[in-house]
């Protein structure tokens, strides 16, 4: 398994060549300390999870996450939210705009800290 990390500093200029691929400007959640891409690659290059995250203010929410459904319940989800906590060096809490898989994610929980 490999985990690529693409990491935006907030303030990246508009018209910087990496806002093609990550663009701040879609994060849906507070990013003041910036942002953080990450793709989970698996055996014979298949993409196991994809997640976008937010940092602001002492904390850092989550604004996209997708686990490819033969690799659920294996703790993908939990690794990125430890990831990106560890990267913002702040707890992960849950955002607003939770699907019905994050609601059940979150169930029980308030915060993720690496």
């Amino acid at each position: 398994m490999e985990i690529l990390v693409a990491e935006v500093p907030d303030g990246l200029s508009t018209t910087h060549e990496a806002r093609h691929q990550y663009d701040d400007r879609s994060v849906a959640v507070p990013h003041g300390m910036g942002s953080i891409w990450f793709t989970v690659i698996g055996p014979r290059q298949v993409v196991m999870a994809h997640a976008t995250f937010g940092g602001d203010q002492g904390k850092v929410q989550c604004c996209t996450i997708e686990v490819e459904p033969a690799f659920r319940k294996q703790g993908l989800a939990t690794l990125l939210y430890l990831l990106a906590s560890d990267t913002f060096a702040a707890p992960v809490i849950p955002s607003d705009n939770r699907t019905a898989h994050a609601i059940a994610f979150w169930n029980g929980r308030t915060e993720i800290s690496a």
